[in-house]
């Protein structure tokens, strides 16, 4: 079987076409966790709005320059440390203990992940046609609580630390691409 009668198989069981190579940037696995991404928002309940999303996406931008998947310089670098920092030094200063997650936020990222895990399983089976997600860099369910947690009280704080950046296009191209495949719901 061809490669790309092996990547039709994947998209059409995700609901996903494939994205291109402007919106998956410098990093391949993007492709599959973009559509990893969009079949979650699709059937996650309860349904997840704009701000799940783009925790996601910050997750998967900072985890990936902080394993060094990709080198975005090092004052983007920085700029991405100053915004991890801030949402850690936010939702610490509210979230005291684990019993003071939000259960629907932790139950719904937990169904992101599950996504991950059976879309990776499958991918292998096809002999991976497209690049596979890295679970240990793509998800990380503490910081993922947090930015959601942040984003409810300050959506502005991803454009705060990353206007004007390569990144922050990246990020918007990459929303892009979900708000297209997926009907979402705003924050």
């Amino acid at each position: 079987m061809s490669s790309a009668v092996r990547i039709k198989i994947l998209s059409s069981a995700l609901c996903c076409s494939v994205p291109s190579d402007n919106t998956s940037g410098q990093l391949e696995q993007t492709r599959l966790f973009l559509m990893i991404t969009a079949y979650w928002a699709r059937v996650a309940e309860p349904s997840v709005n704009t701000n799940f999303i783009k925790s996601v996406l910050i997750g998967y931008i900072l985890f990936s320059a902080r394993h060094k998947e990709f080198q975005p310089g090092i004052r983007i670098f920085r700029k991405l440390e100053n915004l991890r920092s801030e949402v850690t030094k936010f939702a610490d200063g509210r979230i005291k203990s684990y019993r003071d997650f939000i259960v629907n936020i932790v139950y719904t990222f937990a169904q992101f992940q599950s996504c991950i895990l059976y879309t990776t399983h499958l991918n292998r089976l096809l002999q991976c046609p497209l690049e596979n997600v890295n679970p240990a860099i793509v998800f990380n369910g503490s910081f993922l609580h947090k930015m959601y947690y942040i984003l409810s009280e300050n959506e502005d704080i991803i454009a705060k630390h990353l206007n004007g950046c390569d990144v922050y296009v990246w990020f918007n191209q990459m929303l892009y691409f979900l708000q297209e495949n997926v009907c979402m719901r705003s924050a």
